[in-house]
């Protein structure tokens, strides 16, 4: 290489050529694993795989983002990017001209010849707000999305972590832009400058990017605790239309294993970290056999003692009460061959479970209410105690008159389970089933289980008692004419007056008649 070839590429300090080589290959990972994170849709090299390689290289690209301002700044080469005082429009068009017009007429580019001229005017409108903005924000957002500590709580607010997100996101668009700006732009640069810099940096940058990249990727990703959820998501995210069906090498079975987040976000554990339950045998991919694997059961939560909040809301529900009742069924005999002690999870799902106040309306009661009953008692049910009513479920029933209606308008529950109280667990069955008169009147029991989360639903409206229940169905004895309610008891006691009068008219005319007899025999 000749002296001035040399001198031209240590117009760049080794140092600076050096963090760039090793922050580009950093970033063309996160470019890469954090576009499949955002968009998802295919599962190219693994979803999971993309976020433990983006989390762990972020850490590295935003320990570089934060130390190379500062070097500049302490070394003094923070001068290069320093616009001039005067004429800085007549330079910046200067450049433009000869990225355009100058390129396509073949003018000579510029000799640069000392370090603080090495960017040029346009070069450094763009550089400064990267280097001392943008790579910063991103460093800083991409690691508060990361933070575990119990200083990040405020963060934790799926509001904030969105917004968050948001702009992570945007600067993410921005120094990707950027990027392919200046790759291309590096494609007009003389060879000759470019191959001795990779040939002296390359193998520093390559060797420090290999210190963060994960280990044994191809074998299996490690899963820490600070932020599984996302890793998580990344293999079992789905909906209905879209499921993750897995092949489970150790049974030799397809698997679903579909987390629909829309519901997951709404239960009553939305809000838990998922290693909080899968404590144990799920912090690497692919996951310990099922024996090494621990989650807790519901009664090993519930009820809970504290916080006070939460010691309240399960009080209102008894759970001692409610294991005893479930006890007593036949369901829960079945349950446990299946399931040991974890029959809960039968019909409650942990992912998906709402308290009844979220649910509210009584439709939405319903269809999550009853869902658990006919994945095992509709026709063609395939759940864990699958046992089909024949011919179909109206039929079943048709003792009951208006049995398609009823199973229109209750719940399973509100037949076969006491109405004497809104939560119960125990299993009616027959005439037990069939106490008609406990829905079928003013009081309705209904008033206290499916639409007691509607608060109008018992006052008299339109001239009707019960009027809410008119929104869905007439319930005979239930939603009936007030005025008739208010009518009836004067009627009958006015008809009772008048019967009571005529009696006793009747009853002294006959003394009389009596009277007069006697006297004419006399």
């Amino acid at each position: 290489m000749s002296v001035a070839e040399r001198r031209s590429t240590e117009i760049v300090p080794h140092w600076i050529r050096v963090w760039h080589f090793v922050h580009a290959l950093t970033f063309l990972v996160l470019v890469a694993t954090g576009w499949h994170l955002y968009v998802g849709e295919l599962e190219l090299w693994g979803y999971a795989r993309s976020s433990d390689w983006h989390r762990t290289v972020g850490i590295a690209a935003a320990v570089l983002a934060t130390v190379h301002p500062l070097a500049l700044l302490v070394t003094g080469e923070v001068r290069a990017f320093r616009l001039p005082r005067r004429g800085l429009g007549a330079a910046i068009r200067q450049e433009l001209h000869r990225y355009t017009l100058g390129l396509w007429r073949g003018e000579p580019p510029v000799r640069v010849t000392g370090r603080e001229e090495r960017l040029n005017p346009v070069q450094r409108l763009l550089y400064a707000p990267l280097i001392f903005l943008v790579l910063p924000g991103l460093a800083i957002t991409g690691l508060v999305l990361l933070a575990p500590g119990p200083g990040f709580v405020w963060a934790r607010a799926p509001t904030l972590r969105a917004q968050l997100a948001a702009v992570h996101a945007w600067l993410a668009a921005l120094a990707t832009l950027f990027l392919l700006v200046h790759l291309y732009m590096a494609s007009m640069t003389d060879r000759r400058r470019i191959l001795p810099t990779l040939r002296r940096t390359g193998p520093i940058g390559l060797a420090l990017l290999s210190i963060v990249l994960p280990r044994s990727v191809a074998a299996e990703v490690s899963l820490g605790h600070h932020q599984p959820t996302l890793q998580c998501v990344g293999c079992h995210s789905g909906t209905q239309g879209s499921r993750r069906i897995v092949f489970d090498p150790r049974t030799g079975r397809q698997k679903d294993v579909t987390v629909e987040l829309a519901l997951l976000k709404t239960s009553v554990h939305g809000q838990m970290n998922c290693r909080d339950c899968h404590s144990r045998g799920f912090d690497r991919f692919p996951h310990r056999p099922a024996a090494e694997r621990r989650f807790p059961a519901c009664r090993d939560c519930h009820p809970r003692s504290e916080p006070a909040e939460a010691a309240r809301a399960d009080a209102a529900y008894d759970f001692p009460r409610l294991e005893r009742e479930h006890a007593a069924t036949a369901h829960a005999a079945a349950f446990r061959k299946l399931r040991g002690e974890r029959d809960c999870e039968a019909c409650h799902h942990p992912h998906y479970l709402r308290t009844s106040a979220s649910l509210a309306l009584p439709s939405r009661l319903r269809a999550v209410h009853d869902a658990p009953c006919r994945a095992c008692h509709d026709a063609g049910a395939s759940g864990p105690l699958a046992d089909p009513l024949k011919p179909d479920p109206v039929q079943a029933h048709g003792r009951i008159p208006q049995a398609a209606r009823h199973l229109a308008a209750a719940r399973c529950i509100d037949c076969h389970a006491s109405r004497d109280r809104p939560i119960a667990h125990d299993l009616l069955n027959g005439p037990a089933a069939e106490g008609c008169v406990d829905c079928h009147r003013r009081e309705s029991a209904l008033l206290a289980g499916l639409w007691r989360f509607v608060p109008d639903a018992g006052p008299t409206r339109g001239g009707f008692t019960n009027a809410r229940l008119l929104d869905e169905h007439h319930v005979p004895a239930v939603t009936r004419p007030a005025a008739l309610d208010r009518a009836a008891p004067w009627a009958l006691a006015a008809l009772g007056l008048a019967i009571g009068a005529h009696l006793g008219l009747r009853l002294v005319a006959r003394l009389r008649r009596s009277v007069r007899r006697t006297a004419d025999a006399g």
